[in-house]
């Protein structure tokens, strides 16, 4: 079975490409698994891409993403990807824990 924390990273990439302008041009920096709790998956993603005027920019963003059965993850339309600064806040973090339903310990 694959790593649960490589199979999210990936489905976090494809929801920060939806968010892109140009998702062709992405160029993914720095990914990691910030949290997890249960079956929830909070991952920090920093990529290059090409705004709308073709000029390369540095974003950062949150993602949640939850594992539905173990292959596959569910997430919120609205909320999954959230923009952050780097390294995100504390702020941020709880923000995005908040508006995605992340589990209470």
């Amino acid at each position: 079975m694959d790593d649960p924390a490589v199979q999210v990273t990936g489905a976090a990439e494809n929801l920060v490409k939806a968010q892109l302008k140009s998702p062709s041009t992405a160029e993914f920096q720095d990914e990691k698994v910030l949290e997890r709790s249960s079956d929830y998956f909070l991952v920090y993603i920093s990529v290059d891409a090409e705004n709308s005027f073709g000029t390369k920019l540095r974003s950062q963003f949150l993602v949640v993403c939850q594992m539905s059965d173990g292959t596959h993850y569910q997430y919120d339309k609205q909320n999954a990807v959230q923009s952050c600064q780097n390294p995100p806040t504390d702020d941020e973090i709880a923000m995005t824990k908040t508006l995605n339903n992340w589990p209470k310990q």
